[in-house]
């Protein structure tokens, strides 16, 4: 598995690819430059490889449980060919009673994520940030998050 290291620039969340060479982190080209914002780099965390896709067909998988201090999230992805009517499917963990379920007519594209946002620094932007609950739901010792279908078949598991 793969290092990646998750960049946050103050105010709000982004995901950023960064270098990292020497203790220092260089900002991508792409993103404008303001001497008013900084950035803080987070510890690293490890994401689930991608799974070879089945062309025609929808791949949704659980990438990374992130769960740092208030701030919570559960990565959702379809590594897929197809659209994935996520309407009924569910997110919920080994540890208690909490569980996600997708609403009615929410689609995930192909190659298209979702972060399912928990405690109380969550982002809400959907369609690809929904801030789930104020409550913090992920156990800080670890445990299995499962992912369900609408029919509550486990569809995928992660655990951390």
């Amino acid at each position: 598995m793969k290092k990646v290291t998750l960049c946050v620039l103050t105010g709000f969340l982004v995901l950023l690819v960064c270098w990292v060479s020497g203790g220092h982190v260089a900002r991508l080209p792409s993103v404008r430059a303001d001497e008013e914002l900084e950035y803080l780099v987070y510890a690293p965390i490890v994401l689930k490889p991608f799974a070879t896709p089945t062309p025609g067909l929808a791949g949704v998988r659980i990438l990374e449980v992130y769960n740092y201090s208030t701030i919570e999230y559960v990565r959702l992805a379809n590594q897929g060919t197809a659209a994935q009517d996520m309407g009924g499917w569910s997110v919920s963990g080994s540890k208690g009673d909490e569980r996600y379920v997708f609403p009615g007519g929410y689609v995930l594209a192909a190659g298209a994520g979702v972060r399912l946002h928990s405690g109380t620094g969550g982002v809400d932007a959907p369609p690809a940030d929904i801030y789930w609950t104020t409550k913090n739901v992920w156990n800080n010792d670890g445990e299995t998050v499962y992912l369900w279908n609408a029919q509550s078949a486990q569809v995928d598991s992660y655990s951390y």
